[in-house]
């Protein structure tokens, strides 16, 4: 099915759904660079030699469920920084980190420079990933999961002003004595937190050897 028709199939409802829980504003830059690093994982798990639909399937982070990919039980959670040293990451809930129930959780962290000249856009990237679903039976269920995440093209324009350089890719394997908060004490809540990437470098992972683990 090409990019196209797929498109087509965005029905009206679907609209007025999308635009009840996200406005007609668009992403705010917060949204737009989180979007732009869960997209990056996505494609970095397709050029792995993943599956096409075990990959777009995989992408849980665009229905706000607790960690943003999981494949057979390895889940990974995606923090995407623009930040300086030292550099840090949001957590947003004592479940983010909690690996209790999973094979593995790891934690990848995509460091971001804003570019005015050069990088790559937010739609640039999601073009990116159209061309490489392009006539493949998953390209509907990425478009549905692009609409999710709160992704339309009629905001491309808002978009299309900010461009970003990859500065630096970490995989983290988040495991025992990792930085983290999973058990609340009763009477407290919303939870938030961050973890500063500089203590966690014990538990630096291979991104390779990663993408290994999720093919089996």
């Amino acid at each position: 099915m090409k990019v196209a028709e797929v498109k087509l199939q965005i029905s009206w409802q679907d609209g007025v759904v999308f635009f009840e829980r996200h406005g007609q504003e668009g992403l705010s830059s917060e949204e737009q660079i989180g979007l732009y690093g869960e997209l990056w994982w996505l494609q970095r798990m397709i050029q792995a030699g993943m599956e096409f639909v075990a990959a777009v399937n995989s992408w849980k982070g665009c229905r706000r469920n607790y960690h943003d990919f999981e494949t057979n039980g390895h889940a990974v959670e995606v923090k995407t920084t623009i930040t300086k040293e030292p550099r840090k990451v949001q957590i947003n809930n004592e479940r983010q980190l909690d690996d209790r129930g999973l094979n593995s959780l790891h934690l990848f962290v995509l460091t971001l420079a804003k570019s005015s000249a050069g990088g790559e856009t937010l739609p640039g990237l999601v073009q990116s990933l159209r061309s490489i679903l392009s006539e493949k039976p998953v390209a509907y269920t990425f478009e549905h999961s692009l609409r999710e995440a709160g992704y339309l093209d009629i905001h491309t324009h808002l978009y299309n002003n900010s461009s970003y350089t990859v500065i630096k890719e970490e995989l983290f394997h988040v495991s025992e004595g990792f930085p983290r908060i999973t058990d609340v004490p009763q009477g407290l809540g919303d939870l938030h937190y961050t973890v500063v990437l500089s203590a966690c470098g014990h538990f630096n992972y291979d991104l390779s050897k990663y993408f290994l683990l999720i093919k089996r």
